[in-house]
């Protein structure tokens, strides 16, 4: 096979796995209607990643119940509090070329990628009420760094 339709044919079917996740990813928020952070949730955080995570999940928890009427005060403390999570890469963080954490993982693990931090933000602005209509995750690629990268 020509060498060009070869990278042609991989990126096609690389794009069509990211849409495929993207698209599980988004049914998946839409059947679960809501984020239920329930004692019994934060406790087994406890338990599994220790009293910071706890802690961590515990003020992911109050973000989603304070009433925030401005949608761009909604990005501003979503932005603010999921920035606060150091970047780790996949490999660092799970021995894994590519890993799509929850936001209890990345919260858990006090660590998270591009696409960690996309999810994250994804769900609980969708949980803030923001229309899903108005959000968008988007796989990207940094050509000068040849990255991959996720908005």
């Amino acid at each position: 096979m020509n060498g060009l339709v070869y990278i042609s044919v991989k990126k096609f079917i690389f794009s069509m796995k990211s849409a495929v996740l993207i698209s599980f990813l988004c049914l998946s928020i839409a059947v679960a209607g809501e984020l239920d952070l329930t004692d019994e949730l934060i406790e087994w955080v406890n338990t599994k990643y220790g009293s910071q995570a706890k802690l961590r999940v515990e003020n992911w928890r109050d973000l989603l119940n304070v009433k925030i009427e401005a949608e761009s005060d909604k990005l501003k403390q979503v932005n603010d509090f999921f920035n606060q999570i150091p970047y780790r890469s996949d490999f660092e963080n799970w021995d894994k070329k590519d890993y799509w954490a929850t936001p209890v993982e990345s919260l858990g693990m006090n660590a998270a990628d591009c696409e960690d931090y996309a999810i994250a933000k994804y769900f609980t602005l969708r949980e803030l009420g923001v229309a899903p209509e108005k959000l968008r995750i988007t796989y990207v690629k940094a050509i000068e760094i040849n990255q991959a990268h996720m908005v």
